[in-house]
């Protein structure tokens, strides 16, 4: 409202508000949704005459974190459309269940909701679907009890309770007389009783939920109680005192004050627990700040948390373990980290006067009830900021209340006397952060020392002349591709790596290429047997080739003889690169040589020769002979 209030300016307060004028909501208002967000609008109806359709709802996926550009997709009802971040994602169905899947870049991480799930459509979510329900004048505080699905109105101008039944939103009980100028409401899950703070009458009333009969009229506490919360791990009931600026803790089993004064702040309004620590947090209007309580001890454990100015309300996002102060007086809301009592964020913009807060746990939201403005403002706790346009309620809302059997938000309009309804289902929190990254190693063996080699994986390449090659991924399955080289082969090329919360690794193993190397002959007659030795290794063949498969390098080879013929080359070597090779061996026939005759001499040469001799040798005789006859007659 702008100022902390008392018992005393709530006649100021009605008069102020009350010639303010009831916003229409009768076109609908969008609002957010998913991993992106999800929005809700009415569509227009069949014509007169016409058949009747089924209406059909927009649902809008929007999201928040991702970089501008980057695409994502939506997935509803079997139907798949993409966004490129900012832009939203937009789909149509008539009232139902559907399920929806959320993808975005892998470098980014859904913070919230699931990336799988259902969305529930019901009509027009975060549009007034309840303009009015009449209660009580003036009505203030509003709680949901859980045991029969009811709704209780604190009426401050009226000094009763209104009940409604959250099923028919028809009122069931009129009204409940209580103390005067109740304010704040508590439902105490452990004996299923509502506990009404009255301002005017300095004390607590109970009242059975089961038989909506009042079966205590009267607590007293401090000054001026107003806010008002059950502590579930000890069942007591917290009550802030506005004017004497302390507390009040009554026990839930017994209705007996076992605490009469806690000192706090000042004027100290609204109060929230926090089921994650125990603390109960204290919203102190006029001090602006919160102070912080164990409700294990009652003690105060920290007496101040600045916050904005004359914050009233205060809430407890579960999601995040966070505290949302909605401070009047500056028109934000201040959030508080409650595992560090410290402030994380300063200042979130709303309406004017922001008063109570109520977190929405079926799309992770809280709403902010804003008197002056008379409207309520959503805002997303994953990335602590105001979502969707602001919802027109009616004049002067304070109380707010969420029904988990309907997903409706409930708003007491103090300046117009009634309860207004706001459809939250359907509606899904969303988020992005940058992913988490694990390394993804790829370790080669089998390669020569100092080979370079390269992976690709998820479009990113990456090399190295060293066995391993290293990448950073977030969580996800990812395709690779390793690079060919010549001289090696590797058992795989292609595969995928799945990185789950941790380091990943591949290996590859390579082993050298081998290439054809086919000696082939020619000459020798069809079937004829021949050899070559490569590297000491012979090998056969009946056929005019012999194929060996061998590396890279440069081998010694020798062709082994065949009788008959001879060989060219008979011995070489043959070098291997990346390539088949083809050596050829050429045989020819060796012509065979004639038979030595008589003297060594061919033919019949020897004996012409000896023929010869003879005659000269019997023709030297004869002539001797005849000499030596001649000489003998001489004498």
């Amino acid at each position: 409202m702008g100022m902390p209030r008392s018992p005393a300016s709530l006649v100021g307060l009605t008069i102020a508000i009350g010639a303010l004028i009831l916003s229409s909501t009768a076109g609908g208002l969008p609002v957010r949704t998913s991993a992106g967000t999800f929005i809700h609008a009415p569509s227009g109806m069949a014509a007169p005459g016409s058949p009747r359709a089924a209406s059909l709802y927009p649902e809008i996926f929007t999201e928040v974190g991702l970089p501008s550009g980057s695409l994502w997709n939506a997935t509803l009802n079997g139907q798949t459309q993409s966004g490129v971040a900012p832009s939203s994602i937009v789909f149509s169905e008539p009232n139902g269940t559907y399920a929806y899947t959320i993808t975005g870049p892998s470098d980014w991480q859904l913070v919230q909701p699931a990336a799988t799930g259902t969305v529930h459509v019901a009509g027009a979510p975060n549009t007034v679907v309840v303009p009015s329900i009449g209660v009580g004048f003036a009505p203030y505080g509003i709680v949901y009890d859980r045991s029969n699905g009811d709704l209780y109105v604190a009426n401050a101008g009226s000094n009763s309770v209104t009940v409604i039944d959250g099923a028919t939103n028809q009122v069931v009980v009129p009204s409940v007389g209580v103390g005067n100028s109740p304010r704040e409401i508590a439902y105490d899950a452990s004996n299923g009783d509502v506990y009404v703070a009255n301002a005017g009458s300095n004390d607590v009333t109970v009242i059975d939920g089961a038989t909506n009969q009042v079966v205590v009229p009267s607590i007293g506490v401090g000054t001026a109680p107003f806010g008002i919360v059950y502590d579930a791990s000890n069942g007591n009931l917290y009550v802030t005192n506005s004017v004497s600026n302390n507390m009040t803790v009554i026990n839930g089993a017994t209705n007996q004050v076992v605490v009469r004064s806690l000192g706090v702040g000042s004027a100290p309004y609204g109060i929230e627990y926090d089921q994650s620590n125990g603390f109960l947090y204290v919203a102190n209007a006029g001090s602006s700040n919160v102070t912080v309580i164990d409700g294990a001890t009652n003690q105060v454990v920290v007496p101040s948390i600045g916050a904005g100015s004359g914050p009233n309300g205060i809430a407890y996002d579960p999601s995040n373990g966070d505290l949302y102060v909605a401070n009047a007086g500056s028109n934000n809301v201040t959030v508080i980290d409650g595992a560090t009592n410290q402030v994380v964020v300063p200042s979130i913009g709303v309406g004017t006067g922001p008063d109570e807060i109520a977190y929405d746990p079926s799309n992770g939201y809280l709403y902010v009830t804003n008197v002056n403005s008379q409207n309520v403002v959503a805002i997303d706790g994953a990335p602590d900021r105001v979502v969707g346009p602001s919802l027109g309620v009616g004049n002067g809302p304070i109380g707010i209340a969420f029904d988990p059997s309907n997903g409706y938000l409930y708003v007491a309009n103090f300046g117009s006397s009634n309860v207004t309804g706001i459809d939250g289902n359907g509606l899904m929190a969303s988020g992005w952060k940058v992913a988490p990254k694990y390394p993804v190693t790829f370790t080669e063996t089998g390669l020569p020392s100092g080979t370079i080699w390269l992976v690709t994986l998820h479009g990113m390449t990456g090399g190295s002349a060293a066995t391993m090659i290293k990448f950073q991924e977030p969580n996800g399955t990812y395709t690779f591709t390793i690079a060919p080289l010549a001289g090696s082969t590797a058992a795989m090329y292609r595969g995928s790596v799945l990185v789950q919360g941790g380091p990943a690794g591949v290996a590859v193993a390579w082993t050298p290429a081998t290439y054809i190397v086919t000696f082939t002959e020619t000459g020798l007659p069809s079937g004829t047997s021949w050899s070559v030795t490569v590297n000491g290794a012979p090998q056969n063949s009946t056929s005019y080739t012999i194929t060996l498969a061998e590396p890279n390098g440069t081998y010694v080879y020798t062709i082994g003889s065949v009788s008959g013929y001879a060989v060219a080359p008979i011995s070489g070597s043959v070098t291997v690169k990346g390539f088949d090779v083809t050596p050829s061996v050429m045989f020819s026939r060796v012509p065979l040589s004639p038979s030595p005759g008589l003297l060594g001499l061919p033919g019949a040469e020897g004996y012409f020769l000896l023929g010869g001799l003879a005659a000269v040798g019997v023709t030297g005789a004869v002539l001797g002979l005849l000499l030596g006859r001649r000489q003998a007659r001489v004498r």
